[in-house]
């Protein structure tokens, strides 16, 4: 009889130590999916608000050559807002500034958008002949074909305004895409 018990208690002891493994692995599960979901919904947030960010005016200074009219030049400077709009249609000179600001200091940018995640602004458009043109600005590390096949987690919001892209041959304006992409590295 003594040994019938000593089977019970060994019995008790491994299930209590299966629900233990069990109930502990449970809480690291619920846990990561916790910590997954915050981390998702901060760049959604991000991607939310560079997107409006680049479909709004944005913010320039006072130019002091030309009173009236604003220069972007000082977003170099980290002085100003990020915006690429202009009576709702993409601006051709503020998307000059953003490409030479991108071009010397891609933190810059990401200082005057107010985010540490990496980003990038593809803008969409058609060409005489009926290509799809992809323009690519933000990271400096992403290009077009790493563009359709990112790995990395991230969040695209799109978003649409007019654009008459400046380039030979092209004369009429047309509804480009805007897509913004965040992601973490």
């Amino acid at each position: 009889m003594h040994k019938r018990g000593q089977f019970w208690y060994m019995d008790f002891i491994v299930g209590l130590m299966i629900i233990t493994l069990v109930s502990i692995m449970f809480i690291m599960v619920a846990k990561e999916i916790s910590i997954k979901q915050y981390s998702t919904n901060q760049l959604v947030n991000t991607a939310v608000s560079i997107s409006g960010s680049f479909m709004s005016k944005g913010q320039c200074t006072p130019n002091q050559e030309n009173p009236g009219s604003h220069s972007c030049s000082n977003w170099i400077n980290k002085k100003g807002r990020i915006g690429l709009l202009t009576d709702n249609k993409i601006d051709n000179d503020k998307l000059r500034e953003l490409k030479k600001l991108l071009e010397i200091r891609y933190k810059t940018s990401k200082y005057l958008l107010g985010i540490g995640e990496e980003y990038a602004l593809v803008i969409e458009y058609f060409d005489q002949q009926g290509n799809l043109i992809r323009d690519i600005y933000g990271n400096p590390d992403l290009d077009d074909e790493q563009f359709d096949v990112m790995e990395k987690e991230n969040i695209r919001i799109v978003r649409y305004a007019y654009y008459n892209p400046e380039q030979e041959g092209m004369t009429n304006g047309q509804i480009a895409r805007l897509v913004t992409v965040v992601w973490r590295e």
